[in-house]
């Protein structure tokens, strides 16, 4: 869609009121464009990685102290 607008932008590039009217009306246009149904098409959502036994870092690093019972804490997700 841009490429069939770009002579126009071309055309309007001295004239900056013209220029800002041809943008809206191409952001307009390219709103207007709706995806089609893809069928068969499936996006599960998943997690992908493993969340890891490690806290958060909460303050500076070098005021920074581990939880002892590191391998037992969990992040609440």
């Amino acid at each position: 869609m841009l490429r069939q607008w770009l002579p126009q932008a071309a055309a309007c590039h001295d004239r900056p009121r013209k220029l800002a009217c041809w943008r809206a009306e191409l952001l307009e246009a390219i709103a207007s464009v709706r995806n089609t149904l893809r069928p068969g098409r499936r996006e599960p959502r998943a997690q992908k990685r493993r969340p890891k036994t490690y806290q958060l870092l909460t303050s500076p690093r070098h005021k920074f102290k581990e939880i002892l019972h590191r391998d037992r804490y969990r992040v609440a997700a």
